[in-house]
C-alpha cells in the first residue's frame, strides 16, 4: 500500500512494511503467491512442523534464476497454550525466526533482535540475483516437549513450487 488516509487530520500517511496503520499490508496475489505463467514466484510451504526446545531448523535457498534484485519473504505461525490473564509477556512456547544473507542477518516484524511478543513473525528483504539465503526458525524456552509450525517462504528463488501440508484435512 502507498499510504493510508488519515481520518483525524484529513491528510494522508505514508505506510511502511511493519506499522500501526496497516499491519502486513494489502494482498496482492500477482506479486504474492506463485501463479504458474504470471510471475516467476516460487513458494514452499510447510504445515505443523514439530520442533523441540533449543533445536533449529534450517531452510537455503539461493537466488540464481532472478533477473535483479527481488523480494524474499518468509513468515512463521504457531499456536500458542492459553496463558494467565494480566499476563506482560504471553508468548509461553516461542520461537524465533531469522535470515542470513551474506554475512547480514534480519530479524522479524521490522525488529532488530528476535520478537519474543508474538506468534506470528515475517521477515521481508530485496535481496540479488545469485545470492544465498538461510531462514532459521529456533525454539527457544517451550513449555511443552514440542511446538508445531507452520512456515511459508516465498520468492525468487531456486527449485519448483514445494507444498508440504503433514495431517491436513480438507473438507
Amino acid at each position: 500500500m502507498l499510504g493510508s488516509s488519515s481520518s483525524w487530520s484529513g491528510g494522508f500517511l505514508p505506510v511502511t512494511d511493519y506499522d500501526i496503520n496497516i499491519g502486513f499490508g494489502r494482498v496482492n496475489l500477482i506479486t504474492t503467491l506463485p501463479l504458474r505463467g504470471e510471475n516467476g514466484i516460487i513458494a514452499e510451504i510447510h504445515d505443523r512442523v514439530s520442533i523441540s526446545n533449543a533445536q533449529s531448523d534450517e531452510h537455503e535457498f539461493d537466488t540464481s534464476q532472478c533477473e535483479n534484485a527481488n523480494g524474499v519473504s518468509a513468515t512463521i505461525v504457531w499456536t500458542d497454550p492459553p496463558s494467565s490473564s494480566g499476563c506482560s509477556n504471553c508468548v509461553l512456547n516461542d520461537l524465533d525466526l531469522k535470515m542470513e544473507v551474506g554475512s547480514n542477518t534480519y530479524f522479524p516484524n521490522g525488529l532488530s533482535s528476535v520478537d519474543s511478543t508474538n506468534n506470528s513473525e515475517r521477515i521481508r528483504q530485496v535481496v540479488a540475483d545469485n545470492t544465498l539465503v538461510k531462514f532459521t526458525v529456533t525454539a527457544s524456552n517451550l513449555l511443552a516437549n514440542y511446538q508445531n509450525y507452520a512456515i511459508s517462504i516465498v520468492g525468487c528463488l531456486e527449485g519448483e513450487y514445494s507444498f508440504q501440508f503433514e495431517n491436513l484435512i480438507f473438507l
